[in-house]
């Protein structure tokens, strides 16, 4: 079985190359994922030796891009300063690669960033007109330019692009989130659609009437607090049509990425997909391979393989993402449990050999010797 998994650059700069190799090696891994464009995050980082927390407040690249791949992107990305101080991921990635006799994807992260702090006519926003700093605008032509030039980037030092978030982003996505959402289905939704003028205009272009609709879900929202049973958004005139366009938007920035990438491209899917605007059937026609996040033991790794059985859009080939945390998985055994679970996946990888200690990181090599 076709088997990797994910690690940040903090972590191979840390161990190092040379000791993280024998364990990826024994695994079996085809290949190392490292991240080299990460959103925020605050983690615990056990057995590492030179830290126990990592805080990142902002979404950063984490290599040196060349400059010569950004100049069709008025949007450059922000460079880390953990790269003059730990290294280069691509390079760390491709010492340990190396050193373990694997391959190694460039694990990115694409339009769930910090840039729209920056930047904020790159963001998405809302149908009153907020503003998400966290969440770029799939639809926006400089986003698109940004997430192509990012791809060809890391593509031309890898063997493979994980995007991770080249998609719409579910909301809510922030570490402090503070919601008193009656109908979190319909208020979250509502939240979550752009209607910048990128995307309004997308609309227009289908026939949709973009004023009326967003008067019509301005009126939702409010009546979600005071109605307690409310008919689908789908019964507004023209939000299915609006949602057709949000699709099109994804399926056409993963072709676009596909096209633009020299090496294989995978897309990553989570979350619920109406809020995502992810085709998964039409991205896999797109060109790329389509992994789910299935974290959990064998009854959520189940449950994932049935929806996506089951969905509409289903792809061909469902690659899966399993995990090593406590927190999914409580021991060695329902690890093995869920991977049984995934049963004809035709690769899985595993998340995540820097958020565990040394016991787990052997994990994935039981999956090899059966």
């Amino acid at each position: 079985m076709d088997t990797s998994a994910w690690i940040y650059p903090w972590d191979v700069a840390d161990h190092g190359p040379s000791a993280l190799s024998p364990v990826v090696r024994d695994a079996g891994l085809c290949a190392v994922n490292v991240a080299v464009s990460y959103h925020s995050l605050f983690a615990t980082v056990p057995d590492n030796p030179r830290r126990h927390l990592v805080e990142l407040p902002r979404g950063m690249v984490y290599y040196r891009p060349d400059p010569a791949r950004w100049h069709d992107s008025a949007v450059k990305p922000r460079v880390s300063a953990w790269v003059d101080e730990l290294g280069d991921a691509l390079t760390l990635g491709r010492e340990l690669a190396e050193r373990a006799g694997c391959g190694l994807t460039a694990w990115t992260v694409g339009l769930h960033n910090s840039l729209g702090r920056r930047h904020p006519e790159l963001a998405l926003r809302t149908v009153w007109g907020d503003v998400v700093t966290a969440a770029l605008c799939v639809r926006n032509p400089a986003v698109r330019a940004y997430a192509a030039a990012l791809v060809a980037d890391v593509g031309a030092r890898a063997d493979r692009v994980q995007l991770e978030s080249a998609h719409w982003l579910p909301l809510p996505h922030h570490p402090h989130v503070k919601l008193a959402l009656p109908h979190p289905v319909n208020l979250g939704m509502i939240a979550q659609i752009c209607f910048c003028d990128h995307c309004r205009a997308a609309g227009e272009a289908a026939g949709v009437d973009v004023g009326a609709l967003t008067a019509a879900l301005q009126r939702r929202w409010q009546r979600c607090y005071e109605t307690p049973v409310l008919q689908p958004l789908s019964t507004e005139e023209g939000y299915e049509a609006y949602q057709a366009v949000r699709v099109e938007a994804v399926t056409s920035l993963v072709a676009e990425l596909v096209g633009r990438s020299p090496v294989p491209v995978e897309f990553v899917t989570f979350g619920d997909r109406a809020a995502t605007g992810a085709h998964l059937a039409d991205i896999e026609r797109a060109g790329a391979a389509v992994r789910a996040l299935a974290y959990g033991p064998a009854e959520r790794v189940k449950e994932v393989r049935a929806a996506e059985e089951a969905a509409p859009d289903r792809p061909r080939s469902l690659h899966l993402g399993l995990s090593l945390l406590p927190e999914h998985v409580a021991d060695h055994e329902a690890f093995l449990g869920a991977v049984d679970a995934a049963g004809d996946a035709p690769s899985l990888s595993f998340y995540h050999l820097g958020l565990v200690g040394a016991e787990r990181r052997t994990w994935p090599g039981s999956v090899r010797r059966g």
